[in-house]
């Protein structure tokens, strides 16, 4: 194997473990929110709308930044790992 194929293979690994993290720390929290309102599911527990979801994500998890619009949200543009 080459330098550059476990590097790739390294960033690989790296993505899925981070996903793995995020996709426990939301299944958790989710869980916690139905257990804290003793519902049977989420859409008992309230958690049906727009504005609930919202308020859940805020009292829940750090938020850096929210964005009411799609502007000044995002970069113009990215770079890659190449620097173009």
């Amino acid at each position: 194997m080459t330098v550059p194929s476990l590097m790739q293979n390294y960033q690989r690994q790296s993505y899925v473990t981070q996903l793995h993290k995020v996709y426990n720390e939301l299944s958790q929290a989710l869980v916690r929110y139905q257990t804290d309102k003793n519902a049977v599911n989420l859409r008992e527990a309230g958690l049906n709308n727009h504005d609930a979801l919202s308020d859940f994500v805020k009292s829940t998890f750090k938020v850096v930044k929210e964005c009411e619009t799609m502007q000044n949200c995002f970069a113009d543009e990215y770079k890659t790992l190449a620097g173009t």
